[in-house]
């Protein structure tokens, strides 16, 4: 029986494709879906969400020497001291794991209580 040649996820792909300029640029200007529990009494949780966003980027951009693909990140959520990341695929769940705990240790908050979802493809 012939085995069926492997087909690279869009993960692979972008491990090994170089980044376009208008990529770059798309990567830029996007910003992932942010919630949080109570954020209408505690209004400084959404920015702390753009600070963690920006910071894994950055760290992201660092490690890799390329920008955090766009819309591979599609929310933040904080929860009382605790940040779900949603992600678009599940490849990206352990690649991103680092960059997110990181950047919820630089704003005081314990890099374990980082985790991961996948959105819903209905949604995307």
């Amino acid at each position: 029986m012939a085995r069926a040649p492997h087909r690279p996820t869009s993960f692979d792909q972008w491990l090994y494709e170089e980044s376009t300029w208008d990529q770059k640029h798309d990567d830029r200007e996007y910003t992932p879906q942010l919630s949080a529990r109570d954020a209408h009494d505690q209004p400084w949780r959404i920015p702390r969400l753009v600070r963690v966003y920006e910071t894994a980027k950055q760290l992201f951009l660092v490690v890799e020497n390329r920008p955090l693909p766009a819309t591979i990140v599609t929310g933040l959520f904080d929860d009382k001291g605790s940040l779900a990341v949603t992600v678009s695929t599940p490849d990206w769940q352990k690649f991103l794991l680092p960059f997110f705990q990181l950047a919820w240790r630089a704003e005081n908050e314990k890099p374990d209580t980082v985790s991961f979802a996948i959105a819903d493809r209905s949604s995307l």
